[in-house]
């Protein structure tokens, strides 16, 4: 029988004790009693405005346990944990969550050989945007030889990796103080005991702020205090010098690393048009952007033009020389590339001797164009870092619309990229995209009456354009000609993918949506898409799902697919407070007499 060590009155666990206080002051972890079920003790409570020094905790432990922790389940809370030999704290938040105090949930936070270890405990700093922290227990399982032998595996093992996650590091910027020393370690260091092969960040300066009045962020007006936060966090780091350091800390971790880039990360709308991505290049080129068929501009550059391309290889580039494995250009957010550009009629004029603005975006010929042009930018793509790394392969990987039709709606034809060799992984993401047109607008012979088109933007009820759906798998949507277009359900998505896998040698991976779940519906998406056929699964801004230990503890494993369909223990148990501060709230809930 494995021996448990619980320790539930952490009035007596942490010091030193002038950091407690039986009262909430501001700079002290306040102490309150409690009774969760069978559990008593006394939780370390933060509220919102409290800012409260670190506490440490020595458990006088050795070997090897597995550490479970219990999360008072209030709105928004999140805590920082760390060993003492870990280079960056944890964050963790209950996945269950309400304004009143009435569950705890229990976690699995870790394995860790504690020979010497003890745990500190630090309130996540949020500047601007305040959060609780409450920690009410922790408590140790000893391992069993066995147990401890299979975590070892596992770390080195290939076998079960199969997991493609991202972090996006705006979050980071949007929540946190990247100022704090090692800060950027609590990147990568959450998937040490994961079943993640690939852990992809994105290029971070294209979230900041290109001017602001005077050059002063302190004179400019945020939608969001977190947008505040971004601008403040951008000036704490060298971007560059950025990209080398998560690149270098994935690699301690045993994992591939790929740096992102946004494909159409060159402007954003209000309210957000003087917070995000008002790239100086963009600002400056506006005669660059897609074209709508009527000649207004769409806010994103347009990859028909020279300049465009030559800007995002440069980028890709230095993305590279970070050391990292591959870049990957994120297709699915940032839409359209290309359009009706001057360099895109000329050529369509050349060729069919007409020009195409009363064509669909799905005309045959007009894509064709589309295509051609940015599969040229590809295959530039890939000379280029051939060029710049003959000592090794850098990676190219492509974030995919739903399906190869959808994809290659928007110009970017994937089957062709897999063939030519000039794209290494696919990760498709549930989402579809379509032009849409008002009645009347196409005619009979598959042409636009532009007049009607023209008057159709005057409709404010009318929407140009179709997103569906980010959240789960699509269904077929029509094209200009009425017909449904993709797949027409899962197994059918998932062939048509695993089909160019086994043609070309791409690697395929399937994305689950949407970010937040419960283990139950995490575990049951994974197996719908291993029972479809699918390998690899893609787990985007896994920054928001990795916090939540009662989501993670089961993603985390995705790639034990076996173990998966016996059923992972998540780990999680729920308990009802019952007692607080000294008060039965039981059957009077917390806070009843407000």
């Amino acid at each position: 029988m494995a021996r448990e060590f619980l320790f539930s009155n952490l009035k007596e666990c942490f010091a030193p004790s002038d950091n407690l206080s039986e009262y909430g002051d501001k700079d002290k972890w306040r102490i309150v009693s409690y009774r969760a079920n069978e559990i008593k003790g006394t939780m370390l409570s933060s509220l919102m405005e409290c800012v409260p020094r670190d506490v440490s905790f020595d458990p006088k432990l050795t070997g090897w346990y597995k550490i479970y922790v219990g999360l008072p389940c209030i709105n928004n809370q999140i805590i920082e944990l760390k060993l003492s030999q870990d280079k960056s704290f944890f964050r963790l938040s209950p996945l269950t969550q309400n304004w009143l105090c009435k569950n705890i949930e229990e976690v699995f936070w870790r394995y860790a050989k504690m020979d010497g270890e003890s745990l500190t405990l630090s309130k996540s700093n949020f500047p601007g945007n305040p959060r609780p922290g409450m920690l009410a227990w922790i408590r140790f399982v000893e391992m069993t030889d066995e147990e401890i032998a299979r975590v070892l595996r596992d770390r080195q093992s290939s076998e079960t990796k199969n997991l493609y996650v991202t972090d996006d590091i705006h979050n980071c910027m949007y929540e946190c103080d990247t100022s704090v020393p090692g800060f950027w370690n609590r990147v990568a260091a959450p998937y040490e005991d994961s079943d993640a092969e690939w852990l992809s960040v994105e290029r971070t300066d294209v979230f900041v702020l290109g001017k602001t009045p005077n050059d002063r962020d302190d004179l400019h007006a945020f939608n969001r205090v977190g947008d505040r936060n971004v601008q403040k966090n951008a000036h704490n780091f060298d971007q560059i010098a950025l990209m080398k350091e998560l690149v270098d800390s994935g690699h301690r971790y045993n994992l591939k690393m790929s740096i992102s880039l946004r494909m159409g990360a060159w402007g954003i709308g209000y309210p957000f048009d003087q917070c995000y991505f008002d790239y100086d290049f963009f600002l400056k080129n506006l005669h660059l952007c897609c074209k709508m068929r009527h000649g207004v501009n769409a806010q994103a550059l347009s990859y028909a033009y020279e300049e465009v391309q030559n800007l995002v290889l440069k980028l890709l580039l230095e993305m590279a020389d970070s050391g990292c494995d591959a870049v990957t250009l994120i297709a699915h957010r940032g839409i359209p590339y290309i359009l009706y550009e001057e360099p895109v009629v000329k050529l369509f004029a050349e060729r069919f001797g007409f020009e195409p603005y009363d064509l669909p975006l799905d005309d045959p010929h007009l894509n064709e164009i589309h295509c051609e042009i940015m599969t040229g930018f590809f295959r530039k793509l890939r000379k280029a870092l051939d060029e710049a790394h003959p000592e090794r392969r850098v990676e190219i990987h492509l974030r995919s619309l739903y399906s190869l039709y959808d994809t290659k709606y928007i110009g970017i034809d994937a089957k062709k990229l897999a063939e030519e060799g000039l794209i290494d992984a696919i990760i498709s993401y549930p989402l579809s995209y379509r032009e849409t047109y008002a009645d009347g607008v196409i005619k009979d012979d598959g042409h636009i009456d532009m007049a009607r088109y023209v008057d159709s933007f005057n409709d404010k009820s009318f929407c140009h354009f179709e997103h569906r759906h980010d959240f789960h798998y699509v269904d077929q949507m029509a094209d200009s000609r009425g017909q449904l277009q993709g797949p027409t359900d899962l197994a059918s998505c998932v062939k048509e993918w695993t089909d160019l896998e086994a043609e070309t040698g791409v690697r395929i991976y399937f994305e689950i949506m949407p970010r937040i779940m419960t283990a139950d519906e995490i575990r049951a998406r994974a197996l719908e898409l291993y029972d479809a056929g699918i390998t690899r699964i893609g787990l985007w801004d896994n920054c928001l799902r990795i916090n939540y230990k009662a989501m993670w503890s089961i993603a985390r494993k995705l790639g034990h697919k076996e173990e998966l369909r016996k059923g992972i223990d998540s780990g999680v148990t729920i308990r009802q407070v019952t007692e607080l501060a000294g008060f039965d709230v039981a059957s009077y809930l917390p806070a009843w007499g407000g």
